[in-house]
């Protein structure tokens, strides 16, 4: 023989449940979103940083002094 080992009949295979302990990737993914009231409360407190950051190196002085902010 070839050493394959004993063969599984197909319908063994294809189990309808995940075995215990897998991981579902839709559900992992589900989690990560990020909800849009999530992303606005995300976007706000980076616009505030990027804000402050701006006009303290504006009003130093500093090779930065010029910095524009650039929105994409």
């Amino acid at each position: 023989g070839l050493g394959l080992g004993p063969l599984v009949p197909a319908s063994r295979l294809r189990q309808k449940g995940a075995a215990p302990g897998a991981w579902k990737p839709r559900t992992v993914l589900e989690k990560l979103k990020l909800r849009r009231q999530e992303i606005s409360e995300a976007a706000e407190i980076v616009n505030r940083v990027v804000d402050h950051l701006q006009r303290r190196l504006q009003s130093c002085e500093s090779e930065f002094q010029g910095v524009s902010r650039l929105c994409t």
